[in-house]
C-alpha cells in the first residue's frame, strides 16, 4: 500500500508550492500559481479546437470529393475556431496558465493566418500546404490540451509513464468522441447535389433570353461553384475566375464544366446542358471577364 501511495504523491502536487512555479521544468522562471479548474476548462476548449481541426478537414474533403457546396461550410467554421482561439487566449492569462500554453494559442493564430495565405497568396502546387499545415493546427492544439490537462490535474511535468499516458488517454478520447461528433454533424449540413441544381431542371426553355440565361447562370453558379471559386469569382481551393483569360475559350470552359477536371467535379450528370451554357456564359460576363 506504501510503495503505490509513494507512486502517487510523486505524480501528483496536491498543494503546490508558491515559491516553484509549474514551469520550472521548463529551465524558465518560475510562473505564478495556475487555477485549476481554470485549466481543466482550458484543456476543454483545446480539445474542442483538436476535434474542429478534424471537422474542418473532413468538410474540406466533402466539398471536394462530394459537393462544392460543403467548401461554404468549410470557409465559414474557420471564423468559429478563430473565436475559440480568441477564448482560449482570455482564459490562458486568467488560469494563469504560463507562457509556454498562451505562445502555443499564439502560434495556432499564426497557423490559421498562414491558411490564408496559402490558400489566397499562393498558385500551383504551392497551395497543397493549404492542406499540409492542418497537420501542424491539430498536433500544437493536441499539446496544448495535454500540457494543461496535466497541470490542471496537478500532475508534474516529470510524473511517471503511467500517469501521462493516462492524461494522453483522456484527452485522445476526449478528441476522438467531439471529433466523430463534429463529423457526424458536418456530414448534414451540405445540400444534396441534385437539390443544389434541381431547382433549375426544366428551365431549358426560359434560358434562351439573354437576360434570363444571366439569372439562370448566376443561380447555377451560386450553387454549384461558389464554393470552390468564391462568390465573386475570387477563388478559393479552385482557381479564381475573375480576371481569368484562360475563360475566352468557351469550348474549353464548357467542356471542364460538364467532364471536370482534377479536383473539379463533372455536372453533365447533375446539370443540364442549357444550364451548364447559362453559366459558362455567366462566368464569361462577370468580375470584369468580357469574353462574348
Amino acid at each position: 500500500m506504501n510503495g503505490s501511495s509513494d507512486t502517487l504523491d510523486e505524480g501528483l502536487t496536491t498543494r503546490p508550492q508558491r515559491t516553484a512555479g509549474p514551469t520550472a521544468a521548463y529551465g524558465k522562471s518560475p510562473d505564478p500559481v495556475p487555477r485549476r479548474p481554470a485549466l481543466l476548462i482550458f484543456s476543454g476548449l483545446a480539445t474542442l479546437f483538436c476535434a474542429g481541426v478534424v471537422a474542418q478537414v473532413f468538410l474540406a474533403g466533402l466539398g471536394l470529393l462530394v459537393d462544392p457546396s460543403y467548401l461554404r461550410w468549410h470557409t465559414n467554421f474557420v471564423h468559429l475556431l478563430e473565436g475559440l482561439l480568441l477564448v482560449l487566449l482570455v482564459l490562458g492569462v486568467s488560469a494563469r496558465a504560463g507562457w509556454h500554453s498562451v505562445a502555443l494559442v499564439l502560434g495556432l493564430y499564426l497557423l490559421i493566418g498562414a491558411q490564408y495565405a496559402f490558400i489566397h497568396g499562393l498558385s500551383g502546387p504551392f497551395r497543397a500546404l493549404h492542406a499540409v499545415n492542418s497537420f501542424a493546427l491539430f498536433v500544437i492544439a493536441w499539446q496544448l490540451a495535454k500540457d494543461a490537462a496535466t497541470r490542471g490535474w496537478g500532475l508534474r511535468h516529470n510524473a511517471g509513464q503511467r500517469l501521462q499516458a493516462r492524461v494522453n488517454f483522456f484527452v485522445a478520447t476526449a478528441v476522438l468522441l467531439v471529433a466523430v461528433a463534429s463529423v457526424a454533424v458536418a456530414g448534414t449540413l451540405g445540400e444534396d447535389p441534385g437539390t443544389n441544381s434541381g431547382v433549375l431542371q426544366g428551365s431549358d426553355t426560359t434560358v434562351a433570353d439573354e437576360e434570363q440565361r444571366s439569372v439562370a447562370g448566376a443561380a447555377v453558379f451560386a450553387a454549384n461553384c461558389s464554393g470552390c471559386h468564391g462568390e465573386r469569382g475570387q477563388g478559393r481551393v479552385g482557381p479564381a475566375l475573375a480576371g481569368n483569360d484562360v475563360l475566352a475559350d468557351r469550348a474549353m470552359v464548357v467542356e471542364r464544366v460538364s467532364r471536370g477536371s482534377g479536383i473539379m467535379p463533372a455536372f453533365e450528370g447533375s446539370l443540364s446542358s442549357a444550364q451548364i451554357e447559362a453559366v459558362v456564359d455567366y462566368l464569361r460576363s462577370s468580375w470584369g471577364n468580357d469574353f462574348r
